[in-house]
């Protein structure tokens, strides 16, 4: 968590400050109106707060980022390949995404025709 602190700081300056400082009251919000629970940060964040949790009984992804740009970037490429082995975004606010999570098991490749796997 120092990582992305650190890196919030160096890259917005003041602006991040306040992002970090509303982050907790952010993401109680968010458990609550999306019915978010057992959220957990992934270790090694660098530049966007990620969190793995459930909506109800389906696995999630929470993505905030003080760089809205950037989530509005993301959400509109995995949409651009829904359906095409991209995860879903389930939901969306100013510089934050709810994601399905991906849970391993298949291969991609599974999912091409024949004639395109490698």
């Amino acid at each position: 968590m120092e990582t992305l602190k650190n890196n919030i700081v160096k890259i917005y300056g003041k602006r991040g400050e306040g992002w970090l400082a509303e982050l907790p009251r952010k993401i109680e919000q968010l458990q609550r109106s999306w019915g978010l629970s057992e959220l957990k940060p992934f270790p090694n964040l660098s530049c966007s707060y990620v969190l793995t949790g459930l909506q109800g009984n389906i696995p999630v992804i929470l993505k905030l980022s003080p760089d809205a740009n950037l989530i509005d970037k993301e959400a509109m490429a995995l949409n651009a390949f829904e359906g095409f082995g991209a995860v879903s975004v389930l939901d969306r606010e100013e510089g934050i995404l709810l994601l399905e999570r991906a849970i391993p098991g298949d291969l991609l490749k599974r999912s091409l025709p024949i004639e395109k796997r490698i």
